[in-house]
């Protein structure tokens, strides 16, 4: 290992000296990694490593370029199940914000509901309170008929 070649212990090693900032970097590649030139001691990196690779992707890509998948011409068959999917997605679109616009008037009603029920109760509130009793046995009165007719046609129905 050269002299050149060595790097700055990191923050809290026990290393004190502080050496000059250089750069480094891939040979023509865009990545530049700053390290300080200290008198003795080393860290392993990984920036040549990373050089390296990125020169075999890139002699990849050349390659890859030669045998792309858009040259290729599409059967009929495929072209029209996309302009199907894509007639479909758009349907799909125009539904969701139907969708939503039927949502917002329903909170929209559903709000100003609440404020004119909300006003009304505190208008009569004390003749609500009055009228609930008779209306909850109303309520029970229609649920214990229909229990019961029920409960009398299942009668009649059995041999």
């Amino acid at each position: 290992m050269e002299p050149g070649d060595l790097r700055e212990s990191p923050a809290g090693s026990g290393e004190s000296d502080t050496g000059d900032w250089r750069e480094e970097g891939c040979p023509g590649g865009p990545e530049e990694v700053k390290t300080p030139e200290t008198n003795g001691t080393t860290i392993e990196t990984s920036t040549r490593d990373t050089c390296e690779e990125g020169e075999t992707e890139k002699q990849k890509g050349v390659g890859e370029q030669l045998h792309s998948p858009y040259e290729e011409k599409l059967d009929p068959r495929i072209k029209d199940e996309l302009e199907h999917l894509n007639e479909a997605s758009a349907e799909i679109n125009r539904l969701e914000l139907q969708l939503d616009d039927a949502r917002s008037g329903y909170r929209k009603i559903l709000t100003e509901s609440a404020r004119k029920l909300n006003a009304h109760s505190s208008q009569l509130g004390g003749c609500i309170e009055k009228a609930r009793p008779y209306y909850e046995a109303r309520r029970l009165a229609k649920e214990v008929h229909t229990h019961t007719h029920t409960h009398w046609e299942t009668g009649l129905c059995i041999p």
